[in-house]
């Protein structure tokens, strides 16, 4: 990726499609009086080139730049210092902003932010359409692109009815429809089910393979970018790894510090090491399976020989597994594993559904939409509930029900046994008790600086404002929010910060109950993995009650002590996480993933690795724990 050294400007111009030489970019900070304060960094000395039909991709921090460069390359900001080159052009030369908007398209991590059109057909059209591409020739573009995201069925639809998954698809596919020479794509797939992300990631795949279109993917996951060509790592807006993937993942302290969560394959390795078992540096899945299957091998040939030594076979009967060593030398014993988690139950108020049902009525296309039919379920205070489904089945409908937002068309919520919208309760105390943060915190932040939006909530309940300072407070600190960032418009933050403030305006308020709607979308992994301990200690020490909508099913699996399986607006399965991902056909018939652990499980035991587990494997530690005790060659029954 680097140019060689001595070719000249017009040399590495006809190179590269995108090109960043020493960019630094700055922006305002306003006082909340509006008086300019200061200039803070975004950017500071980024050097990067992409070649054409390359696949890059950026991961970082929340906060750590990726976005503020997407919007470099793909021209929509310019430098304060230093030059971004599009395809040979200048994006600080204004006379070329026309022809950059033809050479990359760019979509964000908020589809609200770029879906213009009354329909979903309308809005895929209008960017090819403002590039004049030719009536007979733009049906089929949109044709092809709702096709690539699997939402032709959608094609007459109100974008606005459609959920946040959905639109998000829309957005991809009106960039694709443009047939760019380059797409970057900020977090395409964090609000996406599992299916989606999957057909959203085969589409770019196929873009940039087929079509030899460059793809810049920013995201959370590693596993999205395993194949490409390069990565960019950023820390505090400069570049801190560059590389190929199998370099990248050979540095795991350094992406640590980046705050970067290693790939599946390789936290599994690290959990076996921390065991005493002896795995060589695996990046890939199959090499991992293939070693675990040769230990156990080995294991089944000592086991066999020291049975051997009991009865009347002698040990030149049993065929020696080639590189065998002696037992003891992979692993250290006695390791225990984990049990599984006592059910959690908890004092106060019931927050329940009986028989709701609920329908859009999209009075344009004169049809209406069943989002919710019978539903039935309850939680009390102290439960961890989670809610996974395909984007569309009707999740994020069922949460705005909970605190009053939609009034059942048929059947009831109730809050303490007593009916929400009925007389005995304002939907004001019952908001106070049951709070909601949205699947996109844009929506819940609107005032001028981030102590203030956060402060707003326990305002509202009539706390003084010493109070609302010192809940605010706490609750940035609980969230890790720094106290520079008080001060901040709430708008200049990163998708993850958002997220935080969001959520930490409603922990200010106390509520007994948190409905969270995909809380740790666009987070980094440091982020995420303070807000599920926060989570997990509010839950276990404050008796809050969770209700978690998520698409992850690791996340699912590791916190929560009970889930609901929803399709086309009805519940269809309940349980705890074990007993709902041991139904494994269904689950992917749903169009839902295992928790990467139970899959490496199941592929496992497909090889006839090992006794079955007395407790299925859903979560990494327990996996790693199973794995141990199987290759524990120092069992009495070897």
């Amino acid at each position: 990726m680097s140019v060689t050294a001595g070719m000249g400007f017009c040399g590495y111009m006809t190179m590269n499609i995108l090109k960043a030489v020493n960019l630094i970019f700055r922006y305002k900070v306003f006082s909340p009086d509006q008086k300019e304060e200061s200039f803070r960094s975004a950017l500071e000395g980024i050097d990067l080139a992409v070649n054409p039909g390359d696949f890059v991709g950026i991961l970082g921090q929340n906060g750590s730049g990726k976005s503020t460069l997407a919007k470099q390359l793909a021209g929509l900001l310019t430098p304060t210092e230093g030059y971004v080159y599009i395809d040979g052009l200048n994006s600080r030369d204004s006379n070329n902003a026309i022809s950059i908007r033809t050479k990359v398209g760019m979509v964000f991590q908020n589809p609200d932010n770029q879906i213009v059109g009354n329909t979903v057909e309308e809005d895929v059209a209008f960017g090819p359409e403002n590039l004049g591409v030719a009536q007979e020739e733009l049906s089929g573009r949109v044709e092809k692109a709702l096709s690539m995201v699997s939402m032709n069925g959608y094609r007459f639809d109100t974008p606005g009815r459609l959920s946040g998954g959905q639109k998000q698809k829309i957005a991809i596919a009106g960039i694709l429809a443009m047939e760019p020479k380059c797409i970057i794509l900020d977090e395409p797939t964090a609000m996406l089910d599992p299916q989606g992300r999957k057909e959203v990631l085969e589409a770019v795949r196929h873009l940039n393979q087929e079509k030899k279109i460059t793809i810049i993917l920013i995201t959370h996951r590693m596993e999205e970018v395993e194949k490409a060509n390069t990565i960019y790592v950023m820390k505090e807006g400069k570049i801190a790894l560059h590389g190929s993937p199998e370099m990248i993942w050979d540095q795991p302290d350094q992406l640590e510090e980046c705050g970067i969560r290693l790939p599946f394959t390789l936290r599994l390795v690290h959990h076996l090491r921390d065991r005493g078992i002896n795995v060589p540096r695996l990046h890939n899945e199959q090499d991992l399976l293939d070693y675990l299957e040769d230990q156990m091998a080995e294991k089944s040939y000592w086991k066999l020989k020291r049975l051997s030594e009991l009865t009347d076979f002698t040990s030149s009967e049993i065929p020696e597994p080639e590189g065998c060593e002696s037992p003891g030398l992979h692993r250290d014993s006695g390791r225990k594993g984990d049990s599984e988690e006592s059910d959690q139950s908890g004092d106060g108020g019931q927050i329940s559904c009986r028989h709701l049902s609920y329908t859009y009525n999209n009075l344009k296309a004169g049809k209406a939409t069943e989002a919710l039919h019978d539903i039935s379920f309850s939680m009390r205070r102290g439960d961890f509930l989670a809610i996974v489904g395909k984007t569309g089945s009707g999740k994020s409908t069922l949460l705005q029900h909970l605190n009053g937002l939609l009034k059942p068309v048929k059947g009831h919520c109730f809050y303490d046994g007593k009916d929400i919208h009925g007389p005995e309760l304002s939907l004001k105390e019952v908001r106070q008790k049951v709070a909601l943060c949205f699947q996109y915190p844009e929506y819940q932040l609107f005032e001028e600086t981030v102590l203030k939006d956060i402060c707003f909530g326990p305002a509202n309940m009539g706390c003084t404002k010493w109070v609302c300072l010192k809940r605010a407070r706490e609750a940035m600190e609980l969230l890790g929010l720094p106290e520079q960032m008080e001060s901040l418009s709430p708008l200049v933050l990163s998708g993850g910060q958002k997220r935080k403030v969001a959520l930490a305006g409603i922990l200010a308020m106390n509520p007994e109950y948190l409905v969270l709607d995909e809380p740790a979308a666009g987070m980094d992994q440091p982020g995420k993995d303070n807000l599920f301990h926060l989570l997990r200690d509010l839950n276990k020490n404050k008796k809050t009650g969770i209700l978690l909508v998520s698409h992850d099913m690791d996340d699912v699996a590791e916190y929560t002590d009970r889930m609901i399986v929803m399709d086309r607006g009805k519940i269809i399965m309940e349980g705890t996480p074990g007993e709902v991902f041991s139904r494994e056909k269904e689950i992917e018939e749903l169009g839902l993933e295992m928790p990467q652990a139970l899959s490496f499980y199941y592929k496992l035991r497909g090889s006839d690795f090992g006794s079955e587990s007395s407790v299925i494997p859903v979560t990494e530690t327990r996996l790693a724990d199973y794995i141990s005790r199987e290759l524990d060659f120092s069992s009495p029954e070897i």
